[in-house]
């Protein structure tokens, strides 16, 4: 057979690949040729996938899943591909159940109904296959426990044999078919209630995330204060696993009185009143597995906060890993994501030994009640007759079974039910209640009438009860949390379940969060601290087809304005009426798609408009620059495209959109200026003319072509008015113009003669180049940016297994947990069979000992056996805790230190996958998995040992029987790790499709895509659930037919028992033909168990790969190299021939850039998009290797040296302000390496703490060489000030949500400036600021770090004409490198052409 090429991010190399692969070809050829079932030649791959053959087949087929037989037999001839797996019964789609789930949901609170929503909806949905279940259940718990009636009477008529009593033998072989008969039924019902189960969990996963999913989109900014996006990662992830896993364990838990009262009536009937002792013992353990039940549940609660905290935290790290890098946080933060871990699992352990505690009960008491129940009838002086203690035994067996998974059903269904509890609160959290529905009729466009709107951030507990208050303020009280309303949350779920956290536990909680802003009695809308605290009071109204342009300081409410149209923020009072259709375009949201499907974003082609929206938003460069053209993939967030091309692909999307009403949010701020004034001109005042437009922008140069302007005053208020009427009515608007007015009206006509000759000669080259627009749409594959996610081939290797033991093990048990976890399970087996051995010995007095004897030796196996179960739960939680905690951060640590190519081409959503459901996997249900195969595996080797040993002739049918079991394992695993692995990888795209709305939200819904969005996420989870569907049903498939072959094991021991009723004792006969009657059961549960192992190490392996395949960057510290201490002193830069990739295959961005820079100077970096800006900051920075040539700082090759050692004595301000989730202060100084004073003193500089409205001469900082003392009395005096809004212990929400972009960019600042540097980068660091502001900072820049060299990439190139030399960059390589005047001088230089664009004359360079 031939195969087929792996994929390139295949593990293995294709030698070996072609070595393992011929060696698995030959065994498969054996196993073929012997096997007549097996397809001679391999089918081919479907064109398309097909509807499951589960929808149409008939009763038979379903019973013994024939229908799956296609599958299987393609799966054993090939490896299996997707169009192999069929599609999901439309009946059983995720649309369909989602709508029944959520209409239930609805029903029930129209009811009134508040406690356990989520479940009792699920009940709904649900609700006949529920019940299939239960019914199923019932009748097998009923047919199981009659089986030792007929073992009962198969054993008296053995006895009667043995003792010279000649009953025909067909009596004997009728009640042996007979029991064969109740078996086969009981194992099929049995089947059908597992496949059931699982089914029902796996809808009800992908229902709830899909429910999860649609309130996500409608969740109000109040509501998301709550569940941010971390939380809801959480919620998708984690806790819908939880609810699945349950499913399969409920059922057992709800029929468990069933089984339990049946044997009960049956042991006493066979053995009298003495059962009544054993049973009472089972009686009185209920309450302690019950309190054990109570404390896990309430450990759960506790354990769910770190979960979230470390998912959260991974989330931010993987979300803002250049910042990051930048700073050389890795080890910091992976010290950090290791503290909440260690915490978690402390948590998780702990939870983890108590059910293995209650695992060890279950498991023993039928042993100890057996013991009891025969050691009262041997002592009362009742007949040890070996029918009726063996028939007594097999009920105690069968009883065994509900026992070992009541366990598992009562943990999972807490985990289960604090996660629904968790999910309620979300999908009954407050939703957007206001939603600006157009009116066409109405004259103007915009009409606003006495309208109030506010942010809806402040508390959400209004509708709690008093004593909910009370308990919620008294834990406030008890220690500091992350925030109210994160503590709100804790305790309404803890009160959910019946549990709230000891007041004792309650500190190792809060360690993980952040100090809230607020002590108690001093909770106060956040909103009330800060400069802006929302919209009041506002009257105005906008003609249709006005151009309006919003402008005001930072922080001052332009963003909020544009959100009140559509919806974002909360109307408290007051009339908002909008007369057409919107398109609101906010700061910047790529989606990782098309560069094409970004901009037509879910609307028809149509060729010409698209072309013209092209043209009009100066992306026609672009489409010819990307190697693709607007085919081109783009990256999560716009990872492989510049600022300034996710500002024109936005309004691109925007001006497509075609809407009557356009809202423009900051979308000139990371372009050139003569590209903004192109974009202005022709798209906002060309292609959207005619149109209402309103843009909110710092860009002064777009005023004049506005019809009216509106000033935000920062406290709520507006003006609004003609440029003209402003300037005399609004002093504060006069001084923002006042700073950013610069050109000279008597030059104003050359410049746009000059302007115009530049826009012609570019015309003109574009018009003689042969690659015209259409060029780019005439590629027939697109180049894929986001690489397919690694598909290992066959089983899980045995390097994973291998890697999961060592780390098991810890520091001291490396290579010894696996063979101590096998020898006690072992022994543990051993024991219990010796045990029951031992009683058939006692009924016949074997050894001729006393009662005492043998009660005695009864009584210490029973015992010695519990206590090894007990220490086999003990060491599978130590070793699978350990495992899954150094591994998670082993491949934490691997993620932080790959190369920023790995984040450019995976999805976020994928490696939060690893890091979300792999890890619940590893932590929870592969450590039960293992045990419970471990035990099964031996219990059943224990069995058939047993058979052999009395029935030596059973060893003849034993073993065409094992082959046959191998046989259909093989058949069963050649398909189910490929099936698992698709699962894996399906899931992963549901988890980027998730992550990606989040992060889009406003878009989403300002564009009413909320429908499109839900199809496809609902498309997602069809096809994810195709595969988990499959894995469900390819164990059941496997478990049926291995049930079979234990009932005909079963069969050929009663027949053999029969034969051999003259030679063996009755006893001998009774304790095999006990366990045989469970050994069906054992059978079925081994192989649900080892599939389980599989499947969960199929997470390990995943989990193992980023810990061993990817790559890294270079080492951070390197001992031979290590700069001396004091370097960099001057800060001089020498760039030698330097040439760079961003990765292998793409073409050079940096070609043969040679520049030498001086320590001190101040360098302003120019060109255009694409001419390599950024490309230096990435080189210096190291986040991609140089090709070619060599970087020096101050004498010292970067690339020798560590990158901690390079990357913490350089500072930087980013292009895209990041912001962590926690307080002003955590995200100044995340690891408490400063002073108060120290980052006071930042935040001054950074000019965050002066008045948004001083002019530049103020003092608005301290001196960068001032004294300690001098910093410390001006941040006195600024504390005292009360400046709220940004005090160090000021909240800071996800992604900083709750500050403007130009907020965050000077947060950003203040975060370089607490740090001690002599380079400093700046890349377009400001903007998203005022004019003013941005003098006012980079006064501070030039007058604090003179003694600093300085980078900055600037679009306004008044912000880089003071500085020391101008940098002019054009194609990767130095265009022009020369002073700013001189530059300007030259007529020719490209330098001059891009500042008469800017409108910048000589009297600007006189005043440097």
């Amino acid at each position: 057979m031939a195969k087929s090429t792996k994929e390139e991010s295949t593990v293995i190399t294709e030698v070996q690949v072609a070595g393992i692969e011929s060696k698995r070809l030959t065994m498969k050829t054996i196993l073929r040729f012997i096997n007549p079932l097996a397809a001679r030649t391999a089918p081919p791959v479907p064109d398309a996938p097909y509807v499951t053959g589960e929808a149409s087949a008939d009763i038979f087929s379903k019973m013994y899943f024939i229908w799956m037989d296609r599958l299987m037999i393609t799966g054993y001839a090939r490896e299996l591909k997707e169009n192999d797996i069929p599609l999901v019964d439309p009946k059983k789609q995720t649309k369909v159940m989602t709508e029944k789930f959520v209409a239930a949901l609805e029903r029930r609170i129209a009811k009134g109904q508040k406690k356990n929503l989520a479940l009792r909806a699920l009940y709904d949905t649900f609700k006949a296959e529920i019940w299939w279940v239960m019914i199923t259940r019932s009748v097998v718990d009923a047919m199981w426990m009659t089986s030792p009636q007929l073992t009962r009477r198969i054993i008296y008529f053995v006895n009667d044999a043995y003792k010279g009593s000649h009953a025909p033998i067909s009596h004997g072989i009728g009640m042996v078919v007979g029991l064969g008969v109740i078996l086969a039924v009981s194992s099929i019902l049995q089947q059908q209630f597992m496949y059931h189960s699982h089914y029902i969990g796996a809808q009800a996963r992908g229902v709830l995330v899909n429910a999860l999913y649609q309130k996500s989109l409608a969740l109000s900014n109040r509501a998301r204060v709550d569940h941010t996006n971390g939380k809801i990662a959480s919620l998708m992830s984690t806790d819908t696993y939880r609810v699945e896993f349950a499913c399969q364990f409920v059922g057992h838990l709800l029929d468990a009185p069933i089984p339990l009262i049946i044997c009960l009536i049956m042991l006493v009937i066979n053995i009298g009143p003495s059962s009544l002792c054993g049973f009472a013992l089972i009686v009185l353990a209920t309450p302690v597995l019950t309190k054990i039940a109570k404390i896990i549940a309430r450990r759960r609660v506790k354990s769910t906060i770190f979960t979230d905290a470390r998912i959260r935290l991974t989330q931010e790290l993987l979300q803002s890993i250049r910042v990051i890098k930048f700073f050389a946080w890795e080890n910091a933060y992976i010290k950090r994501l290791l503290e909440i871990r260690r915490k978690e699992i402390k948590l998780v352990r702990f939870m983890l030994v108590l059910r293995s505690g209650i695992f060890a009960i279950s498991l023993t008491l039928p042993v100890f009640a057996s013991m009891i129940s025969f050691v009262v009838l041997s002592v009362t002086g009742g007949n040890l007759d070996p029918a009726r203690v063996f028939a007594s035994l097999s009920l105690f067996n069968l009883l065994r079974i509900p026992l070992i998974v009541l366990p598992l059903g009562l943990t999972t269904g807490i985990d289960a039910y604090v996660a629904l509890n968790r999910i309620q609160l979300m999908l009954t959290a407050d939703e957007l209640s206001t939603e600006v529905a157009p009116d066409t009729d109405m004259p103007e466009a915009i009409l606003v009438r006495n309208a109030s709107f506010t942010w809806e951030e402040e508390l959400a507990d209004s509708t709690e009860d008093t004593n909910d208050k009370t308990v919620v303020e008294k834990k406030i009280a008890e220690d500091k949390a992350e925030s109210v309303l994160s503590r709100l949350t804790t305790v309404d779920s803890a009160r959910m379940v019946g549990v709230v956290p000891d007041e004792d536990e309650m500190p190792d909680i809060i360690e993980v969060v952040e100090k809230p802003f607020f002590q108690e009695g001093e909770i106060k809308d956040r909103d009330a601290l800060s400069h802006f605290s929302g919209l009041h009071n506002l009257n105005f109204s906008i003609k249709r087809g006005e151009f309006i342009v919003i402008t005001g300081f930072i922080g001052s409410g332009k963003t909020s304005l544009l959100a009140s149209m559509v919806g974002e923020m909360r109307q408290t009072s007051g009339v908002i009426k909008i007369g057409g259709s919107v398109a609101y375009c906010p700061q910047p949201w790529i989606q990782n798609s098309t560069l094409m499907d970004n901009i037509l974003f879910g609307r028809p082609y149509d060729e010409e408009r698209y072309n013209r929206v092209i043209k009009d938003c100066a992306l026609e460069r672009d489409l010819k620059v990307l190697p693709d053209g607007d085919q081109t993939e783009i990256g999560e967030r716009g990872i492989n495209i510049s600022g300034g091309q996710k500002s024109r692909i936005t309004l691109a999307r925007a001006a497509y959109y075609d809407a009557e009403i356009v809202l423009l949010d900051d979308v000139l701020s990371a372009v050139d200026s003569h590209v903004g004034r192109h974009l202005v001109e022709q798209c906002i005042c060309g292609l959207l003319d005619g149109k209402t437009r309103l843009l909110a922008t710092h860009q002064l140069h777009v005023l004049p072509h506005a019809d009216r302007i509106i000033f935000m005053d920062g406290v709520g208020g507006l003006t609004i008015g003609t440029y003209d009427e402003l300037l005399l009515s609004c002093p504060k608007f006069a001084q923002l113009i006042t700073f950013g007015s610069a050109q000279k009206s008597d030059e104003e006509e050359d410049e746009e003669e000059e302007e115009e000759e530049e826009e012609k000669k570019v015309e003109s080259e574009e018009n003689t180049n042969p690659e015209s627009l259409d060029a780019p749409k005439k590629v027939q594959q697109a180049q894929k940016l986001m690489k397919v996610e690694e598909h290992q081939q066959d089983n899980v290797s045995w390097e994973v297994y291998k890697v999961y033991f060592k780390e098991a093990g810890g520091k001291y048990f490396s290579w010894s947990v696996a063979p101590l976890v096998v020898f006690v399970a072992v022994i543990a087996a051993g024991l219990q069979i010796l045990a029951n051995l031992w009683l058939s010995y006692w009924t016949q007095d074997r050894f001729h000992m006393a009662r005492g004897g043998y009660i005695g030796v009864f009584v210490m196996l029973g015992v010695v056996c519990a206590l090894f179960y007990f220490f086999l739960g003990l060491v599978t939680t130590y070793a699978g805790a350990n495992a899954s905690v150094k591994m998670n951060i082993s491949a934490s640590r691997k993620v932080l230190r790959a190369p920023m190519s790995f984040f450019d081409t995976s999805p976020l959503g994928r490696i939060i996958n690893r890091f979300s459901s792999d890890v619940e996997s590893m932590d929870n249900t592969l450590i039960d998995a293992y045990r419970m195969a471990l035990i099964t595996v031996t219990n059943i080797g224990g069995i058939l040992i047993l058979i052999v040993a009395y029935f030596y002739w059973f060893a003849l049918a034993l073993v065409p029987l094992m082959f046959l079991f191998c046989h259909a394992t093989a058949y069963y695993r050649a398909s189910a790790v490929g099936i698992k692995r698709m699962d894996s990888n399906a899931r992963s795209v549901v988890f980027s499709h998730f992550g990606e709305t989040l992060t889009g939200l406003t878009s989403v819904r300002a564009y009413h895509e909320q429908n499109r969005f839900k199809a496809k996420m609902e498309a997602a989870l069809d096809y994810s659930n195709r595969f988990g569907f499959m894995i469900v049903s390819n164990q059941r498939w496997l478990s049926i037919r291995l049930e079979s072959l234990a009932i005909l094991l079963t069969f050929v021991s009663g027949i053999l028992a029969i034969c051999a009723r003259l030679n063996v004792s009755p006893a001998s006969i009774g304790l095999v033909m006990s366990y045989c009657t469970t050994l069906s059961f054992q059978m079925a549960m081994v192989i649900k168990q080892v599939a389980d192992v599989e499947n969960h190490m199929n997470a390990t392996e995943r989990v193992y790969y980023y810990m061993k395949n990817l790559p890294s960057e270079a080492p951070l510290e390197i001992e031979e190299t290590t700069p001396r201490e004091s370097w960099p002193e001057k800060g001089a830069i020498e760039m030698k021939n330097v040439v760079m990739q961003y990765r292998p295959g793409l073409p050079n961005v940096l070609r043969g850039l040679t520049l030498s820079i001086k320590g001190g100077e101040k360098i302003g970096i120019c060109g255009r998009t694409g001419a390599g800006k950024s490309s230096i900051m990435v080189a210096l920075y190291r986040l991609a290797e140089l090709s070619g040539g060599s970087i020096e700082i101050d004498g010292v090759d970067i690339s020798k040296i560590g990158l901690h050692d390079l990357r913490k004595k350089l500072a930087i301000i980013p292009q895209d302000p990041v912001l962590f989730k926690g307080t002003i202060r955590s995200n100044l100084d995340p690891f408490d390496s400063y002073s108060d004073v120290e980052l006071w003193d930042a935040l001054r500089r950074s000019d965050l703490l002066s008045s948004a409205y001083s002019t530049p001469d103020d003092s608005a900082s301290s001196s960068y060489d001032s004294t300690m003392e001098e910093k410390q009395g001006a941040c006195e005096t600024t504390a005292e000030a009360g400046f709220g809004k940004f005090s160090l212990d000021q909240p800071v929400d996800d992604e900083g949500s709750n500050f403007s972009l130009g907020e965050r960019q000077l947060l950003s600042l203040a975060r370089a400036l607490v740090r001690t540097f002599q380079i400093l980068v700046l890349d377009e660091a400001t903007s998203s600021v005022d004019y003013q502001t941005d003098a006012k900072i980079q006064n501070v820049i030039v007058r604090e770090f003179s003694k600093c060299t300085i980078l900055c990439i600037a679009h306004r190139l008044k912000t880089i004409i003071t500085y020391d030399k101008i940098l002019v960059l054009d194609n990767g390589q130095v265009a022009e490198f020369e002073e700013p005047k001189k530059l300007f001088d030259k007529k020719d230089s490209i330098f001059r052409a891009l500042c008469l664009k800017s409108r910048i004359t000589d009297d600007d360079f006189m005043t440097k």
